[in-house]
């Protein structure tokens, strides 16, 4: 199951209503505000709304947290996240690796 989403963190989301998240992109290719349906599978849709996002971030946050390498609670914390209190630990269930990134290069 390794890159999955866990649907647990969001189980709401059998019935459409995930989170709704917003992304932030300097260079404007991945602007948006997305909602997040995540299937018990471990599947994820994602697809544009109009609603209020419940969650902001930049684009290499969304980046961080989907590698695993950074919990959503700490770029929260770093202030490069934010969400609705209860979403944050949601968010770290909800992406959290089953192993930690690594760079399996030496230089």
């Amino acid at each position: 199951h390794a890159g999955l989403i866990h649907f647990m963190a969001f189980p709401a989301t059998t019935k459409g209503e995930g989170p709704v998240l917003e992304t932030i992109d300097p260079l404007s290719l991945a602007d948006g505000t997305w909602l997040v349906e995540i299937g018990p599978d471990g599947s994820c849709e994602v697809t544009p709304t109009t609603a209020e996002p419940q969650v902001r971030m930049p684009i290499a946050a969304l980046g961080s947290i989907l590698l695993g390498g950074v919990p959503a609670s700490t770029l929260t914390g770093a202030g490069l996240i934010t969400a609705e209190p209860d979403l944050v630990g949601r968010l770290d269930l909800a992406f959290a690796p089953e192993a930690s990134p690594r760079l399996s290069l030496w230089y």
